[in-house]
């Protein structure tokens, strides 16, 4: 009776290896361009529109500290 109950967990043991084996647990697929552009898109645009709205108000304050340095003088 203890034979077959180790021979059956062995037989389970064994299932279960062959089942890890054939799948894997974590599947990692393959980075496409079409995955990276769909991802990273719109993080892209984020980062570029606030680079813009940087580039635009240091543009401003430069803009107007000349001006005012201008009516001083």
């Amino acid at each position: 009776m203890i034979h077959l109950t180790s021979l059956k967990l062995q037989k389970l043991q064994s299932n279960l290896y062959i089942r890890t084996l054939q799948k894997p647990r974590f599947q990692h697929s393959k980075i496409t361009w079409e995955l990276l552009l769909r991802y990273s898109l719109f993080p892209m645009l984020l980062l570029l529109c606030s680079l813009c709205v940087c580039l635009c108000l240091s543009l401003l304050f430069m803009l107007e500290h000349n001006v005012n340095l201008g009516k001083n003088y």
